[in-house]
């Protein structure tokens, strides 16, 4: 009866959790509006968690981003923002994974990220009104900001510098008092976007 019993404690000491080394990294937004560019940045933290265990196949990883959301003014009462949301409302954990794989891939370079591992940009008609967010696709953006508005992108490099603060509740003083999803309710219940962003779309502590 007790024959597994040592085998199976040896396994659980052997097992650890521990902090990766945190990548602070600068994202980058772009666009071209009336065919000038404008961009604007903000520097973020990734951080990764790792439970090791006596069988490799079995570790686990899981990673997530410290920061808040690059705040893009298009000069005509419009911004963009990124979330810390995929552009299919992905995990914030696969986000964070993916936007990491683009920042090593660069060695230390900028890098321009594919549309798949770019963060959900949107905008709101009226910034004021939680209600009216919009998802903008990067690759079709007049059909939600007009024909103004072209090119837009995402680059991800390394940085140095203090990680992002106080920007995103500027040009939304409504998020920092925000505690439910961006429509008010508790509980998804719809396809609307304000029924699925909340206040973490746009600032996390970066906790996994």
């Amino acid at each position: 009866m007790r024959k597994w019993f040592i085998p199976l404690l040896a396994v659980l000491a052997l097992s650890a959790c521990g902090n990766l080394p945190p990548e602070k990294m600068k994202l980058t937004l772009r666009a071209e509006v009336d065919g000038r560019e404008v961009s604007a940045s903000a520097v973020q933290v990734i951080h990764q968690h790792k439970q090791l265990t006596y069988v490799a196949s079995m570790d686990t990883d899981r990673t997530a981003i410290e920061g808040e959301s690059v705040v893009l003014p298009l000069g005509d009462g419009r911004t963009l923002f990124t979330t810390f949301s995929g552009g299919r409302k992905q995990s914030h954990d696969g986000l964070a994974w993916q936007i990491g794989d683009g920042l090593r891939a660069g060695n230390g370079k900028a890098v321009t990220l594919d549309p798949a591992a770019m963060p959900m940009i949107v905008t709101f008609d009226d910034p004021a009104d939680p209600l009216t967010v919009k998802a903008i696709d990067p690759a079709d953006p007049a059909a939600v900001l007009g024909g103004r508005v072209s090119h837009i992108r995402i680059e991800v490099e390394p940085a140095t510098g203090p990680v992002t603060r106080g920007q995103v509740v500027k040009a939304l003083p409504w998020l920092a008092h925000l505690k439910t999803l961006l429509d008010g309710r508790g509980a998804t219940i719809s396809n609307a976007l304000s029924n699925k962003l909340d206040k973490s779309d746009f600032i996390s502590d970066g906790r996994v």
